[in-house]
């Protein structure tokens, strides 16, 4: 009896190991690609969408792993967005959309502090902490920009609030995103790949 029991209690603790290793590696993934892809995956929850004024807006998680050096602060106690903009497949920063190309290219570049907020479970408000544009003059289909905020030790949810960057009237969009999802994101096995 006493042997059955030891047995019992061994074979619990070998599935309970297994069941935690096996939790453990898959919340690691073995390539970049495979990184966005999860991030890409709507049922993720880490990448949202929305248009205004004929401007689509998408907006999604950017982990740690993802960044580069060079990027932006790259540091443990802060929150980072991809953040898309474009017109009809193209960037809105280009001298030929229909808008004033220098009022639009100087908010991305220079203004984006008083555009983008991030909000704390419906209570701290926080202003982008730092953000980087890199210029595609066309290359790409969209307008591509870091945002980085600081971020608390906990909460629950957060709410990116964006002032529509393109025409002058106070639209924003908003795009929520919960704690436990970002936290879910699977991280990089090599971060050198």
């Amino acid at each position: 009896m006493k042997a059955i029991k030891i047995s019992m209690i061994i074979i619990l603790s070998i599935l309970t190991l297994l069941v935690f290793w096996r939790m453990a590696s898959s919340s690691k993934v073995s390539s970049k690609s495979d990184l966005i892809k999860y991030i890409q995956n709507e049922k993720n929850g880490l990448e949202k969408k929305e248009s205004l004024n004929k401007v689509d807006y998408q907006l999604f998680y950017w982990p740690h792993s993802l960044l580069h050096s060079n990027d932006i602060k790259n540091e443990s106690n802060t929150l980072n967005f991809i953040l898309k903009c474009s017109s009809q497949n193209q960037d809105i920063t280009q001298p030929s959309n229909r808008w004033n190309y220098e009022t639009v290219l100087n908010r991305v570049s220079f203004q984006l502090s008083e555009y983008i907020q991030i909000i704390y479970d419906k209570k701290d408000t926080l202003a982008l902490s730092s953000a980087a544009y890199s210029r595609n003059y066309g290359l790409t289909g969209s307008t591509d920009i870091l945002l980085s905020f600081d971020a608390p030790k906990s909460y629950e949810k957060c709410q990116i609030k964006i002032k529509d960057l393109v025409f002058e009237n106070a639209e924003y969009l908003r795009f929520e995103f919960e704690s436990k999802q970002i936290s879910n994101c699977p991280t990089l096995k090599n971060k050198n790949l």
